[in-house]
């Protein structure tokens, strides 16, 4: 079965605008996905040579049910390394299923993430088991996750679901899991404190650390969540669950699953809470390993959460930018981006996008445009957006000041000469690779650090129905998606990705309109 109808049918969107004033009210839905870097350092000595597969069940014939296949893809991405992205497809006369699990080194971790995929599916399986589809095509799930945190020995993913089982919208479900490496176990942000664990597992409540935590958060929550949208009594220590770490090295970020603290239709719930300020300070040996080291403010940044819940680091007020667009209460918008090009098969991606009426935003790199100009003038024409992605795509924190300054330099000019004199406003660094120097730098072209919030790892992987799975079950209403025209394996996921996220009602824009307002030297990650 190709990409470009999985999950995708004409009878799907017919259903899905026939109950479309129902659907608005619930389209809102979201999944923590977190920003990682664009490449790893195996990607650029490898020249982008795939990842290894290794499919564990034969091909079965078309004339018969066929059984469930998996295939294990392996991942260089220093955030993804050492974990293998385990992937189901079955179909039958009813379901569809594409489900990616991830597998780590760790047995414990393992075990636990296989106990929360049970879980996850059961639901799914409860309300599909004994049903037929109401209406045409078939009940599909998906479940996908992605690495929010990769530090200090900790490891925090999102396990993320999309099911359809012919209600009025399909249902998202977010599940944030922590996990010490050191030690092979399941952990939540409790654990930074001494004796407020037991031994079965269960938070104490009344714990001093616990209790301020606690109320800490609902503070959090209630100031920066509508307060329709949230359930503040429900922020219980029982509540508390996966966690990540920003940048700054003492703010600690509380993610909650999706429909405990807020309704479903809220989205991703990530709550900001600055240790420093805590009187009660964690002090288990978690706790030291984990906030012992300050991050460098001029380090290289990688993939932490803080945007999530809108922190600032502190003394790197131009590092993230975390303002938010008014949302379209009728629809949700995604961000499709596509870097490393123009290429061979731009102008076929753009092809599809007009057939959507479906806007993306384009990073391109100076030397490619020299060579193919064309799709570049054709995509700005066209209502995309056009930007910088430096000349020779080089890692900027590796260069001094005027290496970075002639990168951005001569890829505005590569797009002006292609364009007729367009000056872009938007710059990706190569590999989401920045500093406060890139920072600056930028801010003196007037270009604003646009990243990503769902890494579709599509140069890993060139299999158009995994990256559509990953686009698919990890979107949320104001996510920025990276993709690269380089691949046809993308260009060919991307009629899968548009039939299925347009037929829940979302609205493709250029990255800078998920902002509404962008301001140079900034850099910006999702909504």
């Amino acid at each position: 079965m190709t990409a470009s109808n999985i999950f995708g049918s004409t009878a799907t969107k017919a259903r899905y605008a026939t109950l479309a004033s129902v659907a608005s009210l619930s389209l809102l839905l979201a999944s923590c996905a977190e920003a990682s870097d664009e490449t790893s350092t195996a990607e650029k000595n490898a020249g982008n040579n795939a990842a290894t597969t290794e499919s564990e069940a034969p091909t079965t014939s078309a004339s018969v049910s066929p059984a469930p296949t998996e295939d294990k893809f392996y991942f260089a991405n220093s955030d993804y390394a050492g974990i293998k992205s385990v992937v189901s497809k079955e179909e039958t006369a009813t379901v569809e299923s594409y489900v990616e699990i991830p597998e780590t080194d760790f047995p414990g971790i393992n075990k636990t993430i296989q106990a929360e995929v049970t879980d996850l599916r059961e639901h799914f399986r409860s309300v599909t088991r004994d049903s037929t589809p109401q209406f045409d095509g078939k009940f599909s799930e998906r479940l996908s996750y992605t690495v929010l945190y990769r530090d200090n020995g900790v490891l925090t993913l999102a396990l993320n679901t999309l099911f359809d089982t012919q209600g009025a919208a399909p249902e998202r479900n977010h599940r944030v899991l922590s996990f010490d490496t050191a030690n092979d176990a399941h952990i939540s942000v409790a654990d930074l404190y001494d004796g407020a664990v037991t031994a079965d597992g269960e938070i104490i409540p009344d714990h001093p650390g616990i209790a301020e935590l606690s109320t800490l958060a609902r503070e959090e929550l209630v100031a920066n969540y509508d307060a329709a949208a949230v359930f503040p009594d429900n922020l219980t220590p029982d509540a508390l669950g996966g966690f990540t770490l920003a940048d700054d090295g003492h703010t600690l970020v509380l993610h909650f699953d999706a429909g405990t603290v807020g309704a479903y239709s809220t989205g991703k719930i990530a709550v900001a809470v600055d240790t420093q300020k805590l009187a009660h300070t964690p002090d288990s040996a978690l706790a030291t390993r984990l906030l012992g080291t300050n991050g460098d403010d001029d380090a290289k940044r990688t993939s932490s959460d803080e945007h999530a819940a809108g922190v600032e680091p502190a003394n790197t007020a131009n590092h993230r930018h975390l303002a938010k667009a008014p949302r379209n209460p009728d629809a949700p918008r995604v961000a499709l981006t596509f870097d490393d090009g123009p290429a061979a098969n731009t102008n076929r991606l753009l092809d599809t996008l007009a057939q959507y009426d479906a806007k993306a935003s384009f990073f391109t790199v100076g030397s490619s445009i020299d060579a193919n100009p064309a799709p570049v003038a054709r995509a700005l024409n066209e209502g995309h957006a056009v930007g910088n992605h430096t000349y020779n795509h080089p890692d900027l924190t590796t260069l001094g000041a005027d290496g970075i300054r002639s990168e951005l330099q001569r890829g505005n000019q590569a797009i002006a000469a292609a364009t007729g004199g367009y000056t872009p406003n938007l710059l990706r660094p190569p590999y989401g690779s920045t500093n406060q120097t890139v920072n600056n730098i930028a801010a003196e072209f007037g270009l604003a650090n646009m990243m990503w919030s769902v890494d579709t790892r599509d140069w890993e992987h060139r299999d158009s129905s995994l990256v559509c799975n990953r686009a698919v079950t990890n979107a949320y209403d104001g996510a920025v998606i990276l993709m690269h025209d380089l691949h046809a394996s993308t260009v060919d996921a991307v009629p899968c990705i548009l039939d299925s996220l347009s037929s829940q009602g979302y609205e493709f824009v250029t990255a800078d309109q998920i902002f509404g307002g962008i301001q140079p030297g900034m850099n910006y990650y999702g909504g």
